[in-house]
């Protein structure tokens, strides 16, 4: 950002970076928003996993804050499934779950000839939900592609320990 200033900053403007921790906590990760929001932030690079970004994504609309993720994966975060409505003001510079789970199970079946997948992830209501609906379809869907009879998915549930 040193750089960037010294030359003139963007459109002639200097550029300042605050930053908060949100300590991987949704609800910590909203409070460090609308506290940067108060501080007259005019655009978010963050959040970074998923569950504080799908909170910050929510309340970043009510402000028509530019938001940029660059890691966090659910498809949740950018476009609403149910309501068939993409977040206008949030972008990500990852791919998907969907997509990954597509190519994985692509590779893993096409170049490896595996017919069973078992996934291990941590148990998170709003990741679980998501998760079941977009990997199972996505096996399933490759499955009848490959002519598999029966797709065999496998879910193994982790915590956090205390």
């Amino acid at each position: 950002m040193k750089q960037v200033n010294a030359d003139g900053g963007v459109n002639g403007k200097q550029i300042e970076i605050l930053s908060e921790d949100e300590q991987g906590d949704a609800t910590q990760a909203v409070n460090c928003f609308t506290k940067m929001c108060d501080q007259g932030i005019t655009a978010l690079v963050g959040d970074v996993t998923t569950a504080p970004t799908w909170h910050v994504a929510a309340e970043s609309a009510d402000y028509n804050m530019p938001m940029v993720t660059a890691s966090a994966t659910a498809e949740a975060v950018t476009y609403d499934a149910e309501t068939d409505t993409v977040n206008g003001n949030v972008f990500r510079a990852c791919f998907t779950d969907p997509f990954q789970g597509v190519k994985m199970a692509d590779y893993a079946c096409e170049k490896l000839g595996y017919t069973k997948a078992a996934v291990i992830f941590r148990r998170v209501p709003t990741t679980t939900r998501v998760w079941r609906r977009t990997s199972s379809r996505s096996l399933r869907h490759r499955a009848a592609q490959w002519s598999i009879r029966k797709a065999t998915l496998t879910a193994m549930w982790t915590s956090r320990l205390s």
